[in-house]
């Protein structure tokens, strides 16, 4: 059964000398929105708000969500708001 409150995670590693280091926070959470395709079986276009908790996102993360969802697929046919939220 499909929970709507679920959530996904990167995975983690050494800050700033890792794995990810070459990475930009919008890839990074692409790859965590299309985890939760693939494990609940949704339809992405179906997904009508993102929420995104960050800490100190350079900016203050205004498009990291949205950027990252586009990136993902969701959000091509429809309306998606999404929003990043400053967990500091």
């Amino acid at each position: 059964m499909f929970n709507p409150f679920s959530a996904v995670r990167t995975a983690i590693c050494r800050a700033k000398k890792g794995g990810f280091a070459n990475m930009g926070q919008e890839e990074l959470l692409s790859a965590a929105l299309q985890g939760l395709v693939k494990k609940f079986k949704i339809d992405p276009n179906m997904v009508e708000d993102i929420c995104v908790g960050n800490v100190l996102p350079p900016g203050g993360g205004a498009t990291l969500a949205r950027m990252a969802a586009f990136h993902a697929g969701y959000g091509v046919i429809g309306v998606l708001c999404s929003h990043t939220v400053n967990i500091h």
